[in-house]
């Protein structure tokens, strides 16, 4: 009577369609379960959530994932994810360890653009065990499952209520979390949205738990089973339809009026050390944010991640993981941070001064037991085409994958681009020529960022005095087989920084790259957000005492054009995976190994809580783990 009084309350405007998967509890099948599912559909499911969904706990780390595959066995089956976890082959998924449903609404974007036609969401353990304002965890929930319906409209939706803990307090908060729910996915799937809610609360007891709020390998079998019976109710309710074709579908949205740039004033206090530190930005855990990053002079890399809004929605939390590599011995020079394999999570690159030939290390995405990040040694995956200097990694063809560009000291450019790795192993590269004859600047002036958030790196002219930016926003080839520029003539003013210490990076997860500057002592970051816009560009800021002034005017003169057949001498680029560096004393093809980087100074991350790793040294001015960054008020002139 439990159940069908549930129904009776969650009337579906679907007829008699359940809103409810059938008690798993009940129905414990078999790992092995050779039914199929919508006529053998093939099924692109994305696991999406925390720990639990990347598989903490479970002696494989597989989680649930391996046993509900065997139990789909009737069907082809692909899990989606920038994540890997586990032993299984087909080990992709969402799950980040330690996020917060806010910041799984982040991550979720790493992998909505491969469209998914099941997505299996179990978020808020974070929420309910840190605990991060648990009371109002549903609505963030809500708002998250909303987004999913948006992004991939015919995908099935499963929530999951949560799994039992065996702390008393957080067992609380996930009682009244888990009590919420059922009601918020009432409402989608009213509005004759593909939700449906898997009582997983149900499925797994406290006698099926790792370490008190994991599951152990009994208990990841019994969601397994769960999530297969709501696989099996969304099919009996017709709602599972074949997956999309990728490339049918752009997940991007362009930009489509001049830059509008809204003033965050200093985001980052900086962490000091000026004069014998440099500050980069990368991508290093694949949420689409650039992180904070500091090299010393041979490399050692310190990492504090961008966690994004917090949840009162008007601060970003920095997060100090300590070191992530300890170098390789090369200069910091040579150091180039690029995602080369397409995966959303940049790549540790060395670049020789002489002749631009590139080694590799694959980010891993993530801290290994032994609390050291992980990389994987490629070797040498392109012999260079000339100086180190004018080496460039941009996604120019928004492919999703960063590219070889050399610029020539009057910024004219070349490309390769990258075609990932072949059959055989090694990394291809297909030569362009010259894309780009330049604009009168020198190669130090040039940039090459995303500013109209199309997924292709722009050409971008940044004044050395002033720090004025001009931009050619790139079009990508033409049917005629040349590069395509389009001028936007000066689309910052600048802010008194001069050129050397401007950057633009994505620290808001937009797919814009903002305009940032750096604090020369303090490396202290100064940010100003790329809002887009399609009014006159003009932004007003308000308690900050810099106006920033947005030209829509085409420049004059700086007209580029691209000749793809022109060649730079010595410019066979070829590669050779097996090549390892000297210094390195990683072998190719390792796995999960760091870049020699020793002991951390950070400790261990709670596996249990996901707490993030917590450095002795923060970024000055702020909390360690939780950077709070006052957003200023802004008036934007339209």
């Amino acid at each position: 009577m439990k159940f069908s009084l549930f129904f009776s309350i969650f009337a579906s405007p679907w007829g008699n369609v359940p809103l409810f998967a059938s008690n798993p509890h009940t129905q414990h099948l078999p790992v092995s379960h050779a039914a199929t599912i919508s006529n053998g559909v093939n099924l692109r499911i994305l696991p999406l959530g925390d720990s639990i969904t990347y598989g903490i706990g479970s002696s494989d780390g597989n989680g649930y994932r391996l046993a509900l595959q065997n139990m789909l066995s009737g069907n082809n089956i692909q899990y989606v994810g920038s994540q890997h976890s586990g032993s299984m082959a087909n080990n992709s998924n969402e799950g980040h360890n330690g996020a917060v449903i806010s910041q799984i609404a982040q991550f979720a974007y790493l992998s909505l653009k491969q469209l998914p036609n099941v997505i299996l969401l179990m978020a808020g353990t974070n929420d309910m065990n840190i605990p991060t304002d648990p009371n109002t965890a549903s609505d963030r929930l809500g708002s998250l499952i909303d987004e999913l319906v948006i992004a991939v409209p015919d995908a099935v939706v499963l929530v999951a209520q949560l799994i039992p803990s065996m702390t008393k307090s957080t067992e609380t908060n996930i009682e009244n979390f888990n009590a919420a729910i059922g009601g918020i996915v009432a409402v989608r799937a009213n509005a004759k949205k593909k939700v449906l809610l898997v009582d997983m609360s149900k499925a797994v007891t406290t006698s099926d738990l790792a370490d008190g709020l994991h599951p152990n390998d009994e208990g990841y079998i019994k969601m397994a089973t769960a999530w297969y019976n709501a696989i099996q109710q969304a099919s009996l309710n017709g709602w599972i339809s074949p997956p999309q074709a990728v490339s049918t579908i752009s997940s991007r949205t362009t930009c489509p009026g001049p830059v509008q740039w809204i003033s965050r004033g200093l985001v980052a206090g900086g962490v000091g050390g000026g004069d014998t530190l440099e500050l980069f930005f990368a991508d290093i855990n694949g949420d689409g944010k650039s992180d904070y990053l500091v090299l010393d002079a041979k490399g050692e890399t310190k990492a504090w991640f961008n966690g994004g809004l917090d949840t009162d929605g008007s601060s970003i939390k920095w997060n100090s993981v300590g070191e992530i590599a300890s170098g390789v011995g090369k200069d910091r020079s040579t150091i180039r941070f690029a995602d080369l394999n397409g995966d959303g999570l940049d790549d540790y690159l060395t670049v020789d001064p002489t002749t631009g030939a590139v080694a590799m290390w694959q980010n891993g995405g993530g801290f290994d037991s032994a609390g050291l990040y992980k990389w994987t040694s490629i070797g040498i995956i392109a012999s260079g085409v000339g100086i180190g200097a004018g080496v460039f990694f941009a996604d120019m063809d928004g492919d999703g994958k960063d590219d070889y560009v050399w610029l020539d000291a009057n910024g004219a450019a070349y490309l390769w681009l990258n075609g990932g790795t072949g059959k055989d192993g090694k990394w291809i590269w297909t030569p362009k020529g010259k894309i780009a004859t330049g604009v009168g600047a020198v190669r130090e002036d040039i940039r090459l960022a995303d500013i109209d958030g199309d997924g292709k790196a722009d050409y971008l002219w940044v004044d050395q005095t002033t720090g004025a930016t001009k931009m050619w926003r790139n079009g990508g080839v033409g049917s005629d087989g040349n590069w395509i520029w389009t001028p936007q003539g000066e689309i910052a003013t600048g802010v008194g920084a001069v050129g050397s210490l401007v950057r633009f990076a994505d620290l808001g997860g937009t797919g814009r790259a903002d305009y940032l500057t750096i604090v020369p002592n303090s490396l202290g970051v100064r940010q100003w957000l790329n809002g887009c816009g399609t009014g006159s560009g003009v932004v007003t800021v308000t308690y900050v005492s810099v106006t920033v002034s947005v030209s829509t005017a085409a420049g004059t003169g700086n007209s580029m054009t691209s000749d793809p057949t022109a060649t730079i001498t010595g410019n066979n680029m070829s590669i050779n995976p097996t090549t390892t560096l000297a210094e390195n004393n990683m072998p190719a093809g390792a796995t999960s190994q760091a870049i020699d980087s020793g002991t951390s100074t950070t400790s261990a991350a709670s596996t249990a809580s996901g707490t993030a790793k917590s450095g002795a040294e923060g970024l000055r001015g702020f909390r360690v783990e939780n950077m709070v960054l006052l957003v200023f008020v802004v008036a934007v002139a339209m």
